[in-house]
């Protein structure tokens, strides 16, 4: 009699090429199809993957948007002067500007996808972060004044 307590042995698995790329997958891993075939995971992956792509590259154009948003901040933060949170407008252009005009710097994804909005959103983000430093520092220097 045989220990029903013994360890088994996975059994060997069979692949075969995937009917779509020719790649050696498992079929009892693989998934189906659109069109009802059993196929790798990289090829039922593979729209979801260009899909993804294709989003990608609108959210870096949105960082126009975001740039000239860090500007529009900046300039409000002159008009708005709340009591305590005085800081909190000119701090958001700083940080929003001064994180967008980095990732146009460093990121290569963001500049092919920007193309030729890539120096105005540098030059607007810059604006907002220079606006928001300009923002905060008359802010406190009236407080200390005013003390």
């Amino acid at each position: 009699m045989t220990d029903p307590f013994a360890p088994v042995a996975p059994a060997p698995a069979r692949t075969e090429p995937c009917p779509s790329c020719g790649r050696p997958f498992d079929p009892t891993r693989g998934q189906y199809a659109p069109d009802g075939r059993i196929v790798c995971a990289f090829c039922t992956a593979a729209p979801e993957l260009h899909t993804l792509a294709q989003t990608s590259h609108k959210n870096h154009r949105s960082k126009f948007v975001g740039a000239l948003s860090s500007v529009g901040i900046g300039l409000l933060s002159f008009c708005i002067q709340a009591r305590f949170f005085f800081w909190l407008f000119p701090l958001l252009a700083m940080v929003s500007g001064t994180l967008i005009f980095v990732s146009c710097v460093r990121d290569e994804e963001a500049k092919r996808a920007l193309g030729g909005l890539l120096v105005p959103t540098m030059v607007a983000a810059g604006i907002g972060a220079l606006i928001g430093l300009a923002s905060l520092s008359l802010s406190i220097l009236i407080r200390v004044a005013l003390t």
